[in-house]
């Protein structure tokens, strides 16, 4: 709990007349699951970009090699 003081000036004397004592609270619960759930959000999307990474580059490899092959058996049927 943070506790913030103002004073209510008398601006006819220009003194404080009061001190006035306002609360601010600040829900820590509310907070620690901010920070738990992006700490889990960081730690999913970093696991996931680990995993899905290298199967990409496979898949591509791949696609090319097949691309390659597609290509090459039709100029061997355009010789024939």
């Amino acid at each position: 709990m943070l506790l913030a003081f103002t004073y209510a000036l008398d601006f006819g004397l220009a003194r404080p007349k009061e001190a006035l004592m306002s609360c601010v609270q600040v829900d820590s619960k509310k907070e620690l699951e901010k920070q738990v759930k992006a700490s889990c959000e960081a730690f999913i999307m970093a696991v996931t970009k680990l995993t899905v990474e290298p199967m990409l580059s496979f898949i591509t490899k791949v696609t090319a090699v097949k691309v390659a092959m597609l290509s090459s058996s039709k100029r061997l049927r355009e010789q024939v």
